[in-house]
């Protein structure tokens, strides 16, 4: 550590005392940002096919499928060993982070998205009735201030992997400049995958994701934990 001026007119005892001060506060930084964890938020509003599974096939093989609650929920599994929070509206998004015992240092999102919105609840065909858009977060500034801001570590992130369309650059800055901190995403869509046994009758596999697709089909590389996953585009609050 240099002082400079200062501390050649400081006794030397004060000197050492204002090092093992400085190296106690770095110990306890290390120890919170050790203790830091990832918090998993799944869109918990889109039931999907409500155990059909000859209909969820059929949609799937002619590629109208969209991946629903169940498949968040796979995902989060395999990715935090079934730690996850639930958020059908808004207020359970931001009440999820809130909550958190303990410092975060990353948030990832698993659900829907469009450029300007996460989508939390809908149907099988990918209509949000509710979502949490551009035009909806100033409205949780007071609150995020409050209740979240004094949980993230200084170098926290928010990954979004947002199945339908890729979400859009102003709603992450908007979402960058409320939280104070980098959010992450994707140029393009995350497809989910979706696998049944040959006589169609059960679903053997899904929760796994990927970034490409061939038929319809998820192809390249398949994740089954989306932690592996590094958003290309980043956006840091100005």
């Amino acid at each position: 550590m240099d002082y400079g001026e200062l501390a050649a007119q400081l006794p030397e005892e004060v000197i050492h005392y204002l090092v093992a001060a400085s190296e106690e506060q770095k110990a306890g930084e290390s120890k919170v940002l050790s203790s830091a964890r990832l918090v998993v938020i799944v869109a918990n509003g889109f039931p999907g096919y409500r155990g059909d599974v000859k209909k969820e096939i059929h949609e799937a093989k002619i590629r109208v499928w969209l991946p629903g609650t169940p498949d968040f929920i796979a995902t989060a599994g395999y990715t935090t060993k079934g730690e996850y929070y639930g958020a059908s509206n808004a207020e359970e998004f931001f009440g999820a982070l809130a909550n958190h015992k303990g410092k975060i240092n990353r948030v990832i999102f698993i659900g829907h998205g469009q450029s300007e919105a996460l989508g939390l609840s809908g149907d099988t065909s990918g209509f949000f009735s509710n979502a949490l858009g551009v035009l909806g977060i100033p409205k949780w500034q007071n609150y995020i201030n409050a209740k979240i801001k004094p949980k993230l570590t200084r170098n926290a992130t928010i990954d979004l992997v947002a199945c339908n369309v890729a979400v859009g650059e102003v709603f992450m800055r908007e979402m960058a400049k409320a939280f104070g901190i980098c959010v992450r995403g994707f140029t393009q869509p995350v497809l989910w995958c979706l696998k049944w046994n040959e006589d169609e009758t059960a679903i053997t596999s899904r929760g796994l994701v990927a970034l490409e697709s061939k038929d319809g089909r998820c192809a390249g590389t398949i994740y089954r934990d989306v932690k592996a996953l590094a958003p290309p585009k980043v956006v840091c609050p100005q």
